[in-house]
């Protein structure tokens, strides 16, 4: 079986160019990946929900920091900053379900993408592992999906 990551950047790969989940499917497995397919099918079907108004945003290069052209403004009562958000993909270790988790960081100084989504995978994991109930989810991975700007008003 693929790594979880490998199998979500597939998919992210698959919707962004327009392929069915089940052509999505076939090259993946032609490319060397393996897996369910109902896992490939409920992780499409969710990188599809979560991630149409994003595509654009989730493949931009993880080693920079957001550009300005990148960054929409919006107008707060809160503090100027910056809001960089991930969702993080989760699969229930009993259904099977595949479900996205946002993930905000606020900050007055932009990180690069990857050290965002490095964040919310630690933050998550952690969650899983920490909490006394100990969710039943696996990390399948995580998109960058955008940055906002915050600016009082």
């Amino acid at each position: 079986m693929a790594s979880p990551a490998t199998v979500l950047g597939a998919a992210i790969r698959a919707v962004k160019g327009g392929l069915s989940g089940n052509a999505g499917l076939r090259a993946f497995r032609a490319a060397g990946g393996s897996v369910a397919r109902a896992t490939w099918l409920r992780t499409v079907a969710e990188v599809r929900r979560s991630l149409s108004d994003s595509l654009d945003e989730v493949s931009r290069p993880l080693n920079r920091r957001p550009l300005p052209g990148e960054i929409p403004q919006i107008t707060t009562r809160g503090k100027a900053g910056f809001q960089q958000q991930v969702d993080v993909f989760v699969r229930d270790k009993i259904t099977g379900e595949v479900e996205a988790r946002p993930f905000t960081f606020r900050t007055q100084v932009l990180v690069t993408r990857q050290a965002t989504v490095n964040m919310a995978i630690g933050a998550y994991q952690d969650g899983i592992t920490g909490s006394p109930d100990h969710f039943d989810e696996v990390i399948l991975g995580a998109a960058y999906t955008g940055t906002l700007q915050c600016t009082p008003g």
